[in-house]
């Protein structure tokens, strides 16, 4: 479980089946349930203070490293915990990555 306390505008999602689906290229690794949380944390796979553990060879993912949380307009929102390296998205018909800025 996450001690990084989720932003005071967080709030659980109204959307019952919202989940994460991940990709590794074009192939679905994997989905995460998102709902009945107000936010959620990733972090290296050693790490026990994340919800969602990321394995990570390159050293890259930090302890805490990103989080995302539900807003009450609806939306999920994606926040970088400071992180040495960053967080990036890729959205599905993105020509590059959306860099993440640190709340």
């Amino acid at each position: 479980m996450s001690q990084v306390r989720a932003p005071d505008w967080a709030t659980v999602s109204a959307y019952p089946n919202i989940r994460l689906v991940l990709f590794n290229g074009a192939s679905q690794v994997g989905c995460i349930s998102l709902a009945g949380v107000k936010h959620v944390v990733f972090g290296h796979l050693n790490s026990e203070h994340c919800d969602i553990p990321i394995a990570d060879a390159t050293g890259s993912v930090e302890a805490n490293h990103c989080s995302i949380g539900h807003h009450a307009n609806g939306r999920p929102y994606l926040t970088d915990l400071a992180s040495k390296h960053g967080t990036l998205l890729t959205p599905p018909n993105a020509k590059q990555d959306i860099r993440i800025d640190t709340l």
